[in-house]
């Protein structure tokens, strides 16, 4: 996204920005909106503005962090929403969701107080969490927490290179090959118990 670098650069050069902080809250929170959209490399730009460009600490780190709380509650309103959505499909379809929700009520709130340290998925839980009837000041409480532990890292890490934006994105970039190929494990491994049970309880009929 060149466009976003160039957004980066242009903003690192007019510290507190009232403009910039806007950029910051609406990109993290827009992550959360469209999944592809890089949000991590926004938390980290603003490290990057802390530490080599002295803006202020305290507003940065309160603009990502509640532009990231800010996209979670959309997505929980929007898993809410979903609900009526789901009386109107056929059976099939509903067992099969209720399968993976009841799932997510025994597991989902581990999910959310993670979910800053997931990469590309983090969305999909609020939307669930929604589905399954969480209740919302819990669900954006665990999501404060999870936030501001991330950008804890984040903004160590920026200070730790601070002068060195390509080295600052190769570090969180190494970081979510991994996470990604963890998270791709873990689906393998229920993909492969669910298959397993289906099997079992096909043969026992």
């Amino acid at each position: 996204m060149e466009w976003l670098e160039a957004a980066i650069q242009w903003f690192a050069e007019r510290p507190d920005h009232p403009l910039g902080f806007a950029f910051l809250f609406l990109s993290a929170g827009i992550e959360y909106i469209c999944p592809p959209f890089p949000g991590d490399t926004i938390t980290l730009a603003g490290a990057w503005f802390v530490g080599r460009h002295g803006w202020s600490l305290p507003l940065v780190f309160a603009a990502v962090a509640a532009g990231s709380v800010a996209g979670a509650a959309l997505d929980f309103l929007f898993g809410r929403k979903l609900h009526a959505w789901r009386e109107g499909k056929d059976r099939k379809v509903d067992r099969a969701l209720a399968s993976i929700l009841r799932g997510f009520k025994r597991w989902g709130i581990w999910l959310i107080a993670v979910n800053r340290f997931l990469p590309g998925i983090r969305a999909f839980f609020f939307v669930a969490a929604g589905m399954a009837g969480f209740r919302l000041i819990p669900v954006l409480a665990l999501a404060c927490v999870s936030a501001l532990l991330w950008n804890v890292l984040i903004f160590a890490i920026g200070f730790y290179a601070a002068k060195e934006w390509d080295r600052m994105k190769s570090i969180i970039q190494s970081y979510e090959g991994v996470m990604w190929v963890v998270i791709a494990a873990g689906v393998a491994a229920i993909l492969w118990r669910f298959l397993r049970r289906r099997r079992a309880a096909a043969e026992s009929r």
